[in-house]
């Protein structure tokens, strides 16, 4: 079982238009307050990520 994924998906938040960057690996089984914004940060490409357009 992998903890990790890494792949390339369409974004989220841009839906992939010319932005789709592979995703840093995020741990997919977590605990605690961090849990939320880890499962948030999958889908999101890297330019949305740097550019906050996370939030909706």
């Amino acid at each position: 079982m992998s903890w990790f994924r890494k792949e390339l998906i369409e974004c989220a938040a841009c839906k992939g238009i010319g932005k789709q960057a592979p995703l840093r690996p995020v741990k997919l089984e977590m605990e605690g307050p961090h849990k939320d914004f880890f499962m948030l940060l999958q889908g999101i490409c890297l330019a949305c990520r740097g550019a906050g357009k996370v939030r909706r």
